[in-house]
């Protein structure tokens, strides 16, 4: 597993342990957000917060766009 998925995967973690979102619903939040993006385009950024950090940030996008 490469960095990128093992961050992409804690924030999933995140997401259904922390916040109660089935797996399956939180991996499409994962990608469909900008932190998917970021990821790609900038891993080292991404690197320097936290799981939970990058999972608020996501639940927070969520809910301003639905």
């Amino acid at each position: 597993m490469s960095p990128a998925e093992r961050t992409r995967y804690a924030v999933v973690l995140v997401l259904t342990r922390k916040h109660g979102i089935p797996e399956e619903r939180a991996e499409q939040m994962v990608n469909d957000s900008s932190f998917s993006r970021l990821l790609v385009e900038d891993p080292v950024f991404v690197g320097h917060r936290s799981a939970d950090y990058w999972a608020d940030d996501i639940l927070d996008e969520y809910s301003l766009v639905h």
